[in-house]
């Protein structure tokens, strides 16, 4: 089972391998800095504010928040057309989701998380989201707990 503490933002793996993720209020939205010429010159993603409560549903003027509390059945990764590579998170009949859907496990992207779950890279780490995606294709289906 995998476990992921939305208070704490860590995601838990079997092994014990722990990973900062967040989720909601737009948090993991990726930026990149460019100077005059247009060259790269930071890469960032965001990772603070954004909304706490996991009842906020995304509307037009209101990122969604955390993913609801409960069970999930992780799927295998897949390539997703708007997230990339990603694992859908499919709610358990008994989980209170208050009209929220939708959830997956992607990357850092352009609009961030409306209650996915966005592991972030490790300083100077690109790669991050791939290697979880392979830990996870090696797992899945298997459960996730969110608390």
């Amino acid at each position: 089972m995998i476990r992921y503490d939305a208070p704490h933002e860590l995601l838990t793996l079997p092994d014990g391998t722990l990973w900062r993720a967040v989720s909601g209020g737009g948090r993991g939205l990726r930026t990149v800095l460019r100077d005059a010429k247009g060259r790269v010159r930071q890469r960032r993603v965001l990772a603070d504010g954004g909304e706490r409560d996991w009842t906020v549903k995304t509307t037009q003027s209101a990122r969604g928040g955390p993913l609801p509390p409960g069970l999930y059945l992780v799927h295998p990764p897949a390539l997703h057309p708007r997230l990339g590579p990603a694992c859908f998170l499919e709610p358990y009949p008994g989980n209170a989701m208050r009209g929220r859907d939708d959830f997956w496990i992607h990357g850092p992207g352009r609009r961030g998380s409306d209650g996915c779950i966005v592991p972030l890279p490790a300083w100077g780490e690109r790669r991050g989201i791939h290697r979880l995606l392979s830990v996870l294709r090696r797992l899945a289906p298997t459960t996730l707990e969110v608390v």
